[in-house]
């Protein structure tokens, strides 16, 4: 409940990570994590149900417009209310070994008074980036997965040229992805039996297409 917790004799107990067989005293700057069922200690029993990668609502829509010889269509795609892990983040805030850090590290916990969602610093030992609800995060996302803008010339412009019909395209692929997801890209694999996890992987490219149509 946030209170201390003392011993027989008074003092103060701190915090212990007791799980699978280990014994580590929290001090300050370590991670805080959630004793659930207020024994003292972090183990096993504090599991907590942190939501689920299945998504409540996914599907997408589109719209077309007409204005003269213009036409624009847009196509969308969302998924909404899924849970995802972001392990490239959990690895980048790790400060475990000399592996390249992400640039929030520098705000890091380095003495007593210090106010910041990052941790201390434990060169080799993993207390302070347990999988935890600090690194699950909102999979939700609205993306503009394909956008065509397309001009029909008049036929009396380009009869005169042995056309029938002459069509000009522009397509562009992955414009915009509306999200609240920290990560580089929320549109990973759902899991069925395993959560969501975002390993960093290279995001989809943004592309161009431009096409000529021509009939005689």
């Amino acid at each position: 409940a946030g209170e201390i917790i003392y011993d027989s004799k008074g003092a103060p107990k701190y915090m212990v990570y007791d799980h699978e067989n280990k014994d580590y005293h929290f001090v300050g700057g370590d991670a805080i994590y959630e004793d659930v069922n207020h024994d003292g200690t972090i183990n096993k029993l504090d599991y907590k149900y942190l939501g689920n990668s299945l998504p409540k609502l996914t599907g997408g829509f589109s719209f077309t417009f007409n204005y003269g010889n213009w036409k624009l269509v847009t196509r969308f795609n969302f998924r909404y209310g899924s849970k995802l892990v972001n392990i490239a983040r959990m690895n980048l805030e790790s400060m475990y070994d000399n592996i390249n850090q992400a640039s929030s590290v520098t705000y890091r916990w380095r003495k007593d008074g210090d106010e910041t969602v990052i941790p201390r610093a434990l060169w080799q030992s993993g207390y302070n980036y347990q999988m935890s609800s600090r690194f699950v995060e909102d999979g939700s996302f609205l993306r503009l997965n394909n956008l065509q803008i397309s001009y029909t010339f008049p036929k009396k412009q380009i009869k005169k040229y042995g056309l029938q019909n002459l069509s000009a395209y522009v397509t562009m692929t992955n414009l915009f992805c509306w999200t609240q997801y920290s990560g580089i890209d929320p549109e990973v694999a759902s899991g069925v039996y395993t959560p969501s996890y975002d390993t960093s992987s290279t995001p989809r490219s943004k592309q161009v297409t431009a096409t000529i149509s021509m009939g005689f």
